[in-house]
């Protein structure tokens, strides 16, 4: 089997190509993706870097991005994505997959259409609790539409939905060496704080003006994503860091990215995590039995985010502080609270089933649809 996955959500599709080269080393894999997570501000995408490292081979692909808030986008979008429907048909021409997979986003949706011109089938799959703008456009092309929970399934045509949970990606639950930028003689408990794949302005702010502080009760790796046109991030970070006294500098460890390696030692290792609240993100945690802080993107499609963050709050396992109410002294209370409250916010987690064997479940589904 040749399958082609699209971009976009990254951390899933690198946990299916995981799967694949473990156990069905012989099926082929193509991803199309990004340069740029951002193509405005020209923030550097991880696709190709972490797709290449796993020698599969990577194509770049460009696709419009719906724009609801804008009228010159909503005019422009049906030609701009009726020229990438073309480029996506000379694309699957020239591949000749069985089979598309897509995890959703923008640029998964004129391959959907291509594919199902060409009469490749497509399967596609949704993270979240609530149905994306791009999974229900291509869902209208897909055989099947693979689900993390089965209440996403309400409003899908019941013979489209199966439900398989979110591949996780293997590196984040074998033991890890420590990194080796990480010294090894830690006096203090480890938070790891994180804006996802593409970093978060607003947190890199909310840390960079509390950093003397935290520094004094914790040790901090900050994973703070790319530097854009905008802002230099892990640059902006390192100054105020190396204005602080050399016993706190050595508490603060800023990264652009973290490989799965790197991070799976730290969740293993970790009091607790900062974080917006995307649904890979919250599954990793909750697999982890993981105490967080968890900052929901505000204006996510269907308040995604808030909904993500609820399924480990509601637990007991994690504390919601959403967007507009974060201040340094809400977020020095709730890791001071965490670090309390390890132990017992640990244990409420472990009520939580998070399936481990979602990207096997998902190979099925696709081996079903090319066989019919």
């Amino acid at each position: 089997m040749k399958i082609l996955i699209p971009g976009g959500h990254l951390t899933p599709a690198l946990a299916f190509i995981d799967y694949l080269k473990t156990s069905h080393p012989h099926d082929e894999v193509v991803f199309c993706g990004r340069l740029f997570s951002q193509d405005i501000l020209k923030q550097k995408s991880q696709e190709k870097t972490e797709v290449t490292r796993r020698n599969v081979p990577f194509v770049f692909f460009q696709a419009p991005r719906w724009d609801h808030s804008s009228l010159s986008t909503k005019i422009k979008y049906p030609f701009y994505l009726i020229l990438a429907v073309f480029q996506a048909l000379r694309l699957l021409w020239h591949h000749k997959p069985s089979i598309v997979l897509s995890f959703g986003g923008y640029l998964a949706v004129p391959i959907a259409v291509a594919a199902y011109l060409l009469r490749v089938p497509v399967v596609t799959h949704e993270q979240t609790r609530t149905v994306g703008v791009a999974t229900r456009l291509i869902g209208r092309f897909a055989k099947k539409i693979a689900l993390t929970y089965p209440e996403t399934a309400f409003d899908l045509p019941d013979s489209k939905t199966v439900v398989t949970g979110n591949p996780l990606r293997l590196g984040l639950f074998t033991p890890q060496p420590r990194p080796a930028w990480l010294a090894s003689d830690l006096k203090l408990p480890l938070i790891y704080i994180t804006g996802g794949n593409q970093g978060s302005e607003v947190i890199n702010i909310m840390v960079q003006q509390g950093l003397r502080s935290l520094l004094k009760e914790w040790v901090v790796i900050h994973q703070c994503g790319n530097p854009t046109q905008k802002r230099k991030y892990k640059h902006e970070l390192e100054q105020a860091k190396r204005k602080l006294p050399a016993n706190l500098q050595n508490n603060y460890l800023v990264r652009e990215w973290l490989t799965e390696e790197e991070l799976g030692w730290l969740y293993q290792h970790a009091s607790g995590v900062v974080s917006r609240a995307g649904a890979n993100t919250v599954l990793e945690l909750a697999a982890h039995h993981l105490p967080s802080i968890l900052i929901p993107l505000p204006f996510a499609h269907g308040d995604e985010q808030v909904l993500n963050a609820k399924y480990l709050s509601d637990q007991g396992g994690a504390i919601l502080i959403p967007q507009k109410d974060l201040t340094f002294t809400s977020l020095l209370a709730a890791l001071t609270r965490i670090t309390k409250y390890q132990r017992s916010m640990s244990l409420k987690l472990k009520n939580l089933v998070v399936p481990t064997d979602a990207a096997a479940k998902l190979y099925q589904v696709l081996s079903a649809v090319v066989e019919c």
